[in-house]
């Protein structure tokens, strides 16, 4: 059937052309699959989402260990490990400047031979908790957050929020923190972490920290949730 002079044949679009007539055979023409190929070539909307997604988890991000869940016997022997870790060379390095010396040899009217036991003590005691605090300080404030016993335990020092504390919030904790926690009667600056929701002591309350469990960094919790 021709109309205007044309014969009017069916659209060959996605079928091979045999001899001037459709193939019956299902196969694309060149020009169909060129099509296809250029439409698959262009992301959706959904995958550009996704690679913007990819893209933003590629950006620098600030890593810190967080804290999980707070404990209150792990610390407890921590730090008994750290009291021992400290204590050891401390005595074998300064013990003997402590010692107190005989009676006879202590000048008449200088001091009072009673009190030279209790004044070597107290500064045996004062120079013990200065190194101890210098300690705890340091490894704190670092990137790994915990001495060595709380390491060995799985635990790290954090801020209310479960973040890194400041340089400032752990010396308050293992200073003036610490004093008032040692000072109350009873032990009870340490005990009230028993009845605590957080398990803190007096002085985490002071400083504004929290021991809690190790947990994930920040660049690990994103790459578990971009590749879930």
């Amino acid at each position: 059937m021709t109309q205007f002079g044309r014969r009017e044949t069916p659209s060959t679009f996605g079928k091979r052309v045999v001899h001037g007539r459709p193939s019956t055979v299902p196969e694309l023409s060149p020009k169909a699959k060129a099509f296809i190929a250029a439409q698959k070539a262009q992301p959706k909307s959904s995958d550009m989402d996704m690679l913007s997604s990819m893209a933003a988890s590629t950006m620098p991000v600030s890593v810190h260990k967080v804290g999980d869940k707070p404990v209150i016997y792990r610390r407890m022997l921590s730090y008994l490990i750290d009291s021992m870790i400290v204590a050891v060379p401390f005595w074998l390095i300064f013990g003997s400047m402590f010692q107190v010396e005989p009676m006879s040899a202590v000048p008449v009217g200088t001091i009072d031979v009673e009190l030279a036991p209790a004044i070597a003590f107290f500064k045996s005691i004062l120079a013990f908790f200065l190194v101890r605090s210098l300690y705890s300080i340091t490894m704190e404030a670092s990137t790994l957050q915990a001495t060595v016993g709380k390491m060995m335990m799985g635990t790290i020092v954090t801020d209310n929020e479960r973040g890194k504390p400041s340089l400032g919030q752990v010396i308050m904790r293992n200073t003036f923190g610490r004093v008032l926690s040692n000072i109350v009667p009873l032990g009870l600056g340490y005990g009230i972490a028993v009845t605590s929701a957080r398990k803190k002591c007096l002085h985490d309350t002071v400083a504004g920290t929290m021991v809690c469990t190790r947990g994930v960094s920040n660049a690990a919790a994103l790459s578990s949730q971009v590749f879930a």
